[in-house]
């Protein structure tokens, strides 16, 4: 027997533990579910470690090996920053040591991995089998911010290149995200978000970019940026002047990240690619690449930021120990976190002495979706990554701009302007959309006249991050029940989770947001809760 820990280092956030067990994918559970802490920033796994080790039978002693996805920064790293910069981060070999030695609480001899080589693997099973580009992309790990492979069809890896802490396009987002009085290695999403209502401007951020390479000059866009443009206070509007620096910035973002995909392409003249690394979260930007005449085929992790290292750090201790691991799972479904049963959600409602309605769930849950209400629902095992991928989501009806103005107001409790996405039946996925994942990690055109049609889950400019929802899932039953009504085969989708705390996990924390919000219904598949007599 086997089984081996894949762990994200606890020095950056997004932490959690994936286990693989005699050559099996069992899990990959995230911190932040368990402790409610938005990102885990600095924590160890420990719940996750837990939960997964009693749901596979197993005790920390029984492990084959840990491994951890990061490895210490040299000095090379201070060496490439700036004086000003290199004070605002401090000394991360510092921080590093620190962290690291949180870890021997373990017992377990652990064994380092490069971080990029741990994002790199995480991403491979996406290829299947096949030869492919892997582009990994974020603020920074160890020495570098960013590094391109390219796997053979055996899934053997052959390092390319490295980008530089100083070039790194994440921490550069992060600078402009704070500067916009968002929370950085956050709210990315905002800026992201917030830049399709304005055009670039460079008079607001200048082009500090490498004319080659097109990677920014982070030392100096801090410099500027702490110069040049006062930071927004979080409870202050939004100006022009804020719209423009979002738009500008994801505009220099999206151009480097095009070249460094055409860089890797020109190396190697494959056009499948694979991505992970936090700026793969950038949805707008995996559109424009998914569009250049270079790429036929593009395949990004669900959970590219630092969560999925712990993936490419169990493959890795699992192929050095000679093993053949089946990960070609990882790529069939996204759902690999906890598996709660209808007696744990039985167990949950009498503590809360509550009752569920019992019946035609299905049916119920989509007329009042086409009446107006809004829904969160709870299915079995949670989807692992930041998307709502239909196992812990918050649905509404997609037709009006009213409906997504309340999930907005009264249920997450976020900016006005912030765009939701539509979950499609995916037969019907060609005829509403340019593209559609099942990761929901691409943004691209809705066509006009679903635009008219869906305007609740239409950003502003005319894109939509459209989410393809298979065939089976609860999810796809309440959408072919609410086909049947409406004739649309859309839903409002977004994450069960009010705007201060991670995706629910557990029966009652759904029960608790469901409590705290403003959602109508709360829909299990065994039964529903409903708030008020007007959904009855």
């Amino acid at each position: 027997m086997t089984a081996h820990l894949g762990l994200t280092h606890p020095i950056g956030a997004d932490v959690a533990a994936c286990l693989i067990h005699d050559g099996k994918l069992k899990g990959i559970y995230e911190e932040e579910r368990f402790t409610r802490q938005k990102h885990a920033l600095n924590a160890i796994p420990t719940r996750s470690i837990e939960a997964l080790l009693r749901d596979a039978g197993l005790s920390i002693k029984d492990l084959s090996s840990i491994s951890v996805g990061f490895t210490e920064p040299s000095t090379a790293w201070n060496a490439q920053l700036g004086s000003r910069l290199r004070r605002f981060l401090g000394d991360m070999r510092l921080a590093y040591r620190f962290h690291d030695s949180r870890l021997n609480w373990l017992g377990v001899k652990q064994h380092r991995i490069d971080h990029y080589e741990a994002h790199a693997l995480s991403v491979l099973p996406y290829l299947r089998s096949s030869a492919g580009n892997i582009l990994v992309l974020d603020g920074w790990g160890g020495d570098s911010a960013g590094a391109a492979f390219v796997a053979d069809s055996c899934g053997q890896l052959k390092e390319l290149w490295r980008v530089p802490v100083n070039h790194s396009i994440g921490l550069f987002y992060q600078l402009v995200t704070a500067r916009l009085g968002f929370s950085p290695h956050s709210d990315e999403g905002k800026t992201m978000g917030l830049a399709a209502f304005g055009k670039p401007d460079s008079s607001v951020l200048p082009d500090l970019c490498d004319q080659q390479s097109a990677l920014p000059d982070v030392s100096a866009y801090f410099e500027y940026l702490q110069d040049n443009f006062p930071q927004r206070a979080s409870a202050d509007p939004i100006q022009p002047n804020h719209i423009a620096l979002a738009a500008t910035a994801q505009w220099y973002l999206e151009r480097a990240v095009l070249r460094c995909a055409e860089r890797v392409h020109e190396q190697t003249g494959l056009s499948t690619f694979a991505l992970a690394g936090g700026v793969a979260l950038n949805c707008v930007a995996n559109g424009k690449l998914l569009e250049q005449p270079f790429i036929d085929q593009l395949y990004v992790h669900p959970a590219s930021s630092d969560s999925g290292v712990s993936i490419g750090a169990a493959f890795s201790a699992s192929q050095e120990s000679g093993e053949r691991v089946g990960l070609g799972c990882l790529a069939d479904t996204p759902f690999w976190g906890p598996n709660y049963s209808d007696g744990d959600v039985d167990a949950a409602i009498s503590f809360a002495n509550l009752r569920l309605t019992k019946g035609d769930v299905v049916g119920r849950i989509a007329s009042a979706l086409a009446s107006g209400a809004v829904v969160g629902i709870f299915d079995g095992r949670a989807e692992f990554g930041p998307r709502a991928l239909g196992a812990r989501s918050i649905l509404a009806d997609p037709r009006t701009v009213q409906s997504r103005d309340r999930v907005n107001s009264l249920v997450k409790r976020r900016e006005s302007w912030r765009p939701f996405a539509p979950s499609i039946l995916t037969r019907f996925t060609s005829t509403i959309c340019k593209h559609a994942t099942t990761t929901m990690t691409v943004s691209s055109d809705v066509f006009a006249e679903w635009q008219e049609a869906v305007p609740a889950v239409v950003h502003v400019d005319g894109t939509a991050r459209a989410h393809a929802v298979p065939d089976g899932s609860f999810l796809s039953e309440i959408l072919e029940n609410f086909l049947g009504l409406t004739g649309v085969p859309v839903l409002l989708n977004t994450s069960f989770n009010l705007n201060d705390e991670p995706m629910v996990l557990k029966p009652d924390q759904a029960l608790a947001t469901f409590y705290r919000s403003g959602l109508d219904i709360l829909a299990f598949r065994s039964g529903y809760l409903v708030k008020n007599d007007k959904w009855r």
